[in-house]
């Protein structure tokens, strides 16, 4: 992906820890906030999140499942979904 294109369309680059147990976390979280004090590291906390990494056929694949014409919460995530294949298309 272009870089100027994933910044301007609000998409960014993140970090994932695998197997972290939440003190490790909060751990990680600190030194983060420390070391990048203009960023903030969130904690995802497993029971009340999933996080997914899914590459662009994977968004597609949601994305075509989803219907248009759907609830508020599938056609927000369709646009966002929509709006990051679009992004993407330009790499």
């Amino acid at each position: 992906m272009d870089r100027d294109r994933v910044t301007q369309a609000g998409f960014y680059w993140s970090l994932d820890l695998p197997g972290l147990t939440e003190l490790e976390a909060r751990e990680v979280q600190s030194v983060v906030n420390e070391v990048l004090p203009d960023r903030q590291a969130i904690l995802v906390d497993p029971l009340h999140f999933l996080s997914l990494s899914l590459d662009k056929m994977s968004v597609e694949s949601l994305r075509d499942s989803l219907s248009s014409h759907g609830d508020a919460v599938s056609s927000g995530l369709r646009e966002m979904f929509e709006e990051w294949i679009e992004v993407a298309d330009y790499s």
